[in-house]
């Protein structure tokens, strides 16, 4: 599926493409780039659906197309499941942090949310440039940071109910803000679907409020839903893709696999 995507790469641009899969009824290419108002993603599933391939589309993706200078990354990641990810981007100098637990995310949270308020154009800002210009997020210099999100109900669940905390936030600001450079790829279990986009779910809220679409896997009818979608049962990497009031039936592509000889990211 990248084949179709490598002689259009522009290091430059804006957004980078994020094909996922292909849609089961006419064989077009999922591409978050064109399909989602903004590029953060939800994927919600059971055990075994094929949450953490789907992160891993996205991250070869974003590699693929991004130098050292224009993409960092931030890592939740409790079951160590992009260790091998982490370890190499951290070499190539393309990784802001890994944890393991909420606590260690919450201090990496702060960072990031410090980052972030210092991109939130002033009136001076918005005064010299464009709405293009603002849009395509021109007053300020720095790399896009792509947090992943390895269950994202982990994260809220710790977090309590406070305004006051880092994810509550970083919430806040990508709810407010949402040309800031900054794009979350979550998991999240289909058995805590409902709480998905609702207040229980500050960082999910954020997210879905923005306009992004999201994947629901194979799950049980009883898990309920997340906005008007149902879960069901499917094969995995197989789920429901929803973007702009419609829904698409999709399958996931299968993440290569990283051989550290052959990631090689330009300074």
């Amino acid at each position: 599926m990248w084949a179709a995507y490598e002689h259009v790469v522009d290091t430059e641009a804006r957004d980078a493409y994020l094909p996922i899969g292909i849609k089961t009824q006419d064989l077009h290419v999922v591409d978050l780039k064109f399909e989602t108002d903004q590029q953060h993603f939800l994927v919600s599933g059971e055990p075994k659906s094929g949450k953490t391939n789907t992160l891993r589309v996205l991250i070869n993706n974003v590699v693929r197309q991004r130098t050292t200078k224009k993409a960092k990354f931030i890592f939740y990641d409790p079951r160590n499941e992009f260790f091998v990810e982490e370890r190499v981007l951290k070499r190539h100098k393309m990784s802001l942090g890994h944890a393991s637990s909420p606590e260690k995310m919450f201090l990496l949270f702060d960072q990031l949310v410090e980052t972030l308020e210092s991109r939130i154009p002033t009136e001076d800002d918005l005064s010299k440039y464009s709405r293009d210009q603002i849009q395509n997020r021109e007053w300020y210099t720095g790399p896009d940071i792509y947090v992943i999100v390895d269950n994202i109900m982990d994260l809220e669940k710790a977090n309590g109910f406070g305004n006051d905390t880092p994810l509550a936030k970083l919430a806040g600001i990508l709810k407010s803000y949402p040309n800031l450079g900054c794009f979350v790829f979550a998991t999240a279990r289909s058995s805590e679907g409902s709480y998905l986009g609702t207040s229980s779910s500050k960082l999910s809220e954020a997210m879905l409020t923005t306009g992004s679409g999201f994947l629901l896997l194979s799950g049980e009818k009883r898990d309920g839903k997340i906005g008007p979608v149902a879960f069901e049962k499917f094969r995995p990497g197989k789920g429901k893709f929803y973007n702009n009031n419609s829904v698409s039936i999709v399958q996931i592509a299968r993440a290569l696999e990283w051989e550290d000889e052959t990631q090689e990211h330009e300074e």
